[in-house]
């Protein structure tokens, strides 16, 4: 399935580079994956101090 999604460059960019991966939709996907496990585990709270207000703007 085809989306397109306004996602921060600078976050993308600095997945992509820590993640190693090829692509950017490999970082994405990854990233997905880690979010979903993460929080399927009971593991699900954010290690960054992240504004709710910030989130919540991007809902």
């Amino acid at each position: 399935m085809e989306t397109n999604l306004p996602i921060d460059n600078i976050l993308l960019k600095k997945a992509h580079s820590i993640g190693g991966l090829k692509t950017q939709k490999d970082t994405v996907e990854l990233a997905l994956e880690e979010f979903i496990t993460k929080r399927e585990t009971g593991n699900g709270k954010s290690d960054k101090n992240v504004p709710y207000g910030r989130l919540r703007s991007r809902l």
